[in-house]
């Protein structure tokens, strides 16, 4: 187990937001069965995209990004076949924090490159960040798979400075990456249009990025974070060989 039962997260009210998507019952989905590898190592990226309104001007770039991503990622698990790669997908704005894709192993099942993505309303960070990872890590808690058997990425594109959230505070967050990161999670910041540095910093991360906030911009970062993803696959999985 990652974690005994007094360190694992409280999810209690903090799930059952109004015109959430998640319940309680909700964050128990895909939290048992889910065919993790035993032997060898598992890579899980994550990804959280901003889709609320002042991201209407680059949405063509977010789902052309989101398609290259997709397709890089396929082309890792062919490449590296020694390591069993997830992905996990949401996207948020206004009071919606919409899971796209629940996790999902990309070498034995098709991960549709096709995003539904419509900005509009506000920008609530906090939540999406909180919500997803703690979805996540309630799964691999209850997969009983060891810390040493999986690396989660989990990587952050947005426009904005949070304004929405209503159940995780900066001060959550604060907590939840920083032991998230003491088991080995890596946490990558794409922003534009705000103190991407500054908000970086507040959130823990262990790696920021700027983009320009236009086409060739956000293809840009979606690009690095694919290539710093791959360098990461390729060191996890020399522990297995």
């Amino acid at each position: 187990m990652l974690l005994d039962n007094q360190n694992q997260p409280n999810f209690g009210c903090r799930a059952n937001r109004n015109n959430s998507v998640f319940t309680n019952e909700d964050l128990k989905m895909h939290s048992t069965g889910y065919a993790f590898s035993q032997n060898g190592g598992n890579f899980i990226s994550l990804l959280i995209i901003d889709e609320s309104g002042s991201m209407g001007n680059i949405r063509k770039a977010v789902v052309e990004s989101y398609n290259d991503l997709v397709a890089s990622i396929l082309k890792d698990a062919k490449e590296i076949p020694d390591l069993l790669q997830h992905m996990n997908v949401y996207t948020f704005e206004g009071q919606n924090i919409v899971e796209r894709l629940p996790l999902t192993t990309v070498s034995d099942n098709p991960v549709s490159q096709h995003l539904n993505y419509i900005p509009k309303g506000g920008t609530p960070l906090y939540d999406a960040i909180g919500l997803s990872i703690s979805k996540l890590e309630r799964l691999i808690i209850e997969s009983n798979i060891p810390s040493n058997k999986f690396k989660v990425s989990v990587a952050i594109f947005t426009d904005g400075l949070e304004n929405a959230s209503r159940d995780f505070s900066l001060f959550d967050i604060q907590q939840l990456v920083h032991r998230l990161k003491s088991l080995g999670w890596e946490f990558n910041y794409y922003g534009t249009d705000h103190d991407v540095e500054d908000i970086a910093t507040l959130l823990e991360m262990n790696r920021c990025e700027r983009f320009e906030k236009t086409s060739y911009g956000l293809k840009n970062s979606m690009e690095n974070y694919s290539n710093n993803a791959k360098i990461s696959k390729s060191d996890f999985v020399k522990r297995f060989k």
